[in-house]
């Protein structure tokens, strides 16, 4: 039986709308795998537009203690993302999240530590702090909005708990005191009832979602209830389902007011049976209960492609539904669905589009992104698959009918000051608009997102303008933060404009951040490869000479902007020209100009002082980079460092290291971004623990005798390897010792039998990759030798160029750089001592 067409989507204009647009294309695209350093278990888009993941820990374990920020307006490479500081010692793994509606902070509650234990982010200060505890502990408990803007947790056990050990009592959130209230009426929930196979652990990420009369209907293991919060709550309409959608395995979604899907599953948890998974998705009609409580909930169905446990339905900018990973078999890599597949609301159908790179299974989740596309990562901890990677989904809005960006709207202008129900709020555009969405974000984990609804606004444009009508909708319309779409007449969506919803509970009063205005997205067009010199790379700035020409791109596709002093090399200043492929900056070699600069003053550790015009080096002098500007520049004892751009420069002796800042050098092109290089004439890479160019290594850590640090399957590890181990053992720990890629005053360590390959850190994990010769690379393969930090005679300890401060170091095995804290394990598991390799 198929849903109305006219009672999902009220609002549009015209039938024409539900038909494919002739100039969008019929799929969309996937990026490349992006390594994450973890496993992205849980994701969450803050009220800044950014967006945490957390979870696990950098060795793909268990243990939600290392938080990533990424800012997805720098790009996808490491400098996006930075790794937070865990100052409260929460454990976040399987943890139930959701934005507090009235705060736009991240809450977080139970978890794998003290599973009664909640923690709060704050995006404004970046700094997690502690909250008052949970009466129960909520290990797989799941956090849902109320319409009122209190939060309500149910489910959850204790840390690896199971069945008989569940927490069945509801509790509230309130933001006012900032405390929860127990729900004592709720005792009698079927979350304890009987056994794991006939009950399919109803306790595990109850899949939850608002009704009208203080409710929430529930689907949680094999059972759907009805669960009242007023006074001391209670709970109703206990039903067990024969569809074999269901449980822990199961995703569902809220794809407009009223109508929700749940799609795949099949098991009561990872591993737990052969059970094959659903490829069935079951909407549940909620319309009729909110308008009248005593009306009964009712079911249809559709059918999927593919068999999925494990996947997640994501709510996209134009309504539809991508259904992202999952597999047959119960966390294996049984007909793994790496096809994405989209429901359409509309006709009630299902197709296929673009396929994933890696398996996605438990513990994978993935969330709408403000400028449309999905991300999608993680899987793994356990499971077949380490998932510390991400893939980014590009649907066929986005795209034009060549598969190339379409042009996109930009929203220019509109609100920051919260919202009321049924409010009226203006956008502007830069072009006349013809559809309005509304959707909401939330937080993504375990196949599940509580907050995400899909709204079709109602709206009278005139010119570039638009007035939007907020829905009028108490019961879905939950508190919180919205992303507001614009689309063009060739129904291609803006990058979303964040809007929040005022909370009726405690609402601080709170602004979203201002958006800044999207700039258009134009296709990629082939320019000729003369006439231009590099600018930046992918995410660098690229300062010019006045006003210039500026293009961006690789491989002979480039867009071209006209540039004053400053540009930003990404996607969000010139659009994606080239999906998937690293891109660069460059400006017309004719365009530099000569300046003159002088220099005075002392330099950090070093002094003294250059003047020059032009480049202020003497003739015949190589210089590497070492450092941008306002970052630290690490050297092997004294070296000679330059600062400035466009071949304006101050010249100074440093010794160790030194501020790349005007504060040191003085300013010696003002209003241009600068960077400081390393004269490699003045190089001499003085030995450090026997580390010289050109030598071939092994490095044995000074605590841990007969044992090598090695690369394997590409990520760096410590092993026990002597005379008596294999050829490839032998050989995975052997390393030719190289100038330093990005600064010659250092070193970067190339791996003796996969040449061209280096060790080098991403998202403080170290890996060993091909050199592509791009900065990031160069910068975060260069490590500079310093005296071991233990004491010891004869060792080295290994400092990344681009993080002073940190310091390869195993830990459990395993590879990173990290911060030398002062600790005794800090000092030696940093300090290695250079050895002739086996063979």
């Amino acid at each position: 039986m198929s849903i109305p067409i006219a009672s999902i989507r009220p609002f549009v204009a015209s039938a024409a709308l539900l038909l494919p647009l002739a100039g969008v294309a019929q799929a969309g695209t996937v990026s490349e795998v992006i390594n994450w350093g973890s496993i992205p278990i849980h994701a969450a888009l803050t009220p800044d537009g950014r967006i945490m993941t957390f979870g696990s820990t950098p060795q793909d374990g268990q243990g939600g203690f290392d938080y990533v920020l990424w800012d997805p307006a720098k790009g996808n490479g490491p400098e996006s993302r930075i790794q937070l500081p865990n100052g409260v010692n929460f454990n976040s793994f399987c943890v139930g999240g959701v934005i507090d509606p009235a705060t736009g902070r991240l809450i977080l509650a139970g978890g794998a530590g003290k599973a009664s234990d909640a923690a709060v982010y704050d995006y404004a200060s970046t700094r997690m702090t502690t909250s008052p505890a949970l009466k129960y502990p909520r290990y797989y408990g799941t956090l849902t909005t109320l319409p009122d803007g209190r939060v309500l947790v149910d489910g959850g056990s204790p840390a690896y708990g199971n069945q008989t050990n569940s927490s069945p009592i509801a509790e509230i959130y309130n933001p006012v005191s900032g405390s929860w209230t127990t729900l004592p009426g709720t005792a009698g929930s079927p979350q304890r009832q009987g056994d794991i196979v006939a009950t399919g652990n109803p306790f595990w990420y109850p899949h939850e979602y608002p009704i009208g009369n203080n409710s929430v209907f529930a689907l949680a293991g094999k059972y759907s209830y009805i669960l009242n919060y007023s006074g001391n709550g209670s709970f109703s309409d206990v039903a067990t389902t024969t569809r074999n959608n269901w449980g822990a395995s199961s995703t569902s979604v809220m794809f407009r007011p009223g109508l929700l899907m749940q799609l795949g599953g099949g098991t009561p948890g990872n591993d737990l049976d052969n059970n094959p998974g659903s490829n069935l998705a079951t909407t549940y009609d909620l319309r009729a209960k909110n308008r009248d409580f005593s009306r009964p909930i009712t079911a249809t169905d559709t059918t999927m492609r593919l068999k999925r446990h494990f996947a997640t339905a994501t709510v996209l900018a134009n309504g539809e539904v991508a259904v992202t990973g999952g597999s047959e078999g119960n966390n294996t890599l049984l007909n793994v669905a790496n096809r994405i597949e989209i429901y359409n609301p509309d006709t009630n159908q299902w197709r296929l589009d673009a396929a994933l790179t890696r398996p996605r299974l438990y513990h994978s989740m993935a969330l709408l992104l403000k400028d449309g596309r999905v991300l999608t990562g993680g899987g793994g901890a356990p499971g077949p698959v380490a998932g510390h990677d991400i893939e980014i989904f590009t649907p066929d809005y986005l795209l034009d009918s060549s598969g190339k960006p379409a042009v996109r709207p930009s929203i220019t202008d509109g609100p920051r000051a919260a919202l009321a129900l049924g409010q009226t709020f203006r956008i502007t555009a830069d072009t006349p608009i013809t559809r309005v969405t509304i959707v909401k974000s939330g937080v993504a984990t375990h196949s599940y997102n509580t907050d995400q609804r899909f709204f079709e606004a109602q709206f009278s444009a005139s010119g570039n303008n638009a007035d939007v009508i907020f829905p009028n909708d108490a019961i879905n319309a939950t508190p919180g933060l919205y992303m507001v779409f614009a689309f063009n007449a060739d129904g291609v969506p803006s990058v979303g404009k964040l809007v929040r919803l005022k909370s009726p509970t405690g609402d601080t009063g709170f602004a979203v951040p201002n958006d800044m205005p999207t700039p258009k997205t134009p296709t990629g067009t082939p320019v000729p490869a003369s006439g231009w010199a590099f600018c930046g790379n992918e995410n660098d700035k690229c300062p010019v000479n006045g006003t210039q020409q500026v293009r961006y791109g690789a491989n002979g596709t480039y867009v071209t902007r006209t540039v004053t002093d400053i540009v930003t090399c990404n996607n969000g200043t010139f659009g994606d020209p080239l999906p998937g492929v690293v891109k660069r900056c460059e400006i017309q070699a004719n365009t530099y100009g000569k300046f003159t600069t002088a220099g005075s003053g002392s330099a950090g550790e070093g002094s003294g002082g250059s003047t020059g015009t032009g480049n202020s080096s003497a003739v015949g002098t190589d210089w590497t980079f070492c450092a941008n500007e306002n970052q630290q520049c690490q050297v092997n004892g004294t070296q000679t460092v330059r600062y400035g751009a466009n071949g304006t420069f101050v010249t100074r002796s440093v010794t160790n290291s030194v501020a790349c800042n005007n504060a040191t050098f003085g300013d010696p092109v003002y209003g241009v971004v600068k960077r400081c290089e390393v004269a490699a004439s003045a190089t001499s890479n003085t030995p450090v623990g026997a580390l010289t160019i050109g030598s071939v290594t092994a490095f044995e850590p000074v605590t841990w005798q007969g044992y090598l640090i090695r690369h394997a399957n590409f990520l760096g590890y410590m092993s026990k390897i002597g005379q008596g181990s294999s050829a490839v053992d032998k050989a995975d720990s052997t390393f030719t010792v190289r100038a330093g890629l990005s600064n010659n005053a250092c070193y970067s360590l190339e791996s003796k039998n996969y040449p061209g390959y280096y060790l080098r850190h991403e998202n403080f994990r170290i890996k060993l990759a091909k050199n592509d010769n791009s900065q990031t690379f160069r910068t975060t393969a260069t490590f500079c030798a310093r005296p071991a930090l233990s004491g010891q005679g004869g060792a080295v300890s290994l400092e990344s160029v681009d993080w002073p401060g940190y310091f390869i170091r195993h830990q459990n095995f395993a590879l990173s750089i990290m911060k030398d804290d002062g600790s005794t394990y800090a000092k030696t598991d940093t300090s290695f001592k250079t050895m002739t390799p086996y063979k």
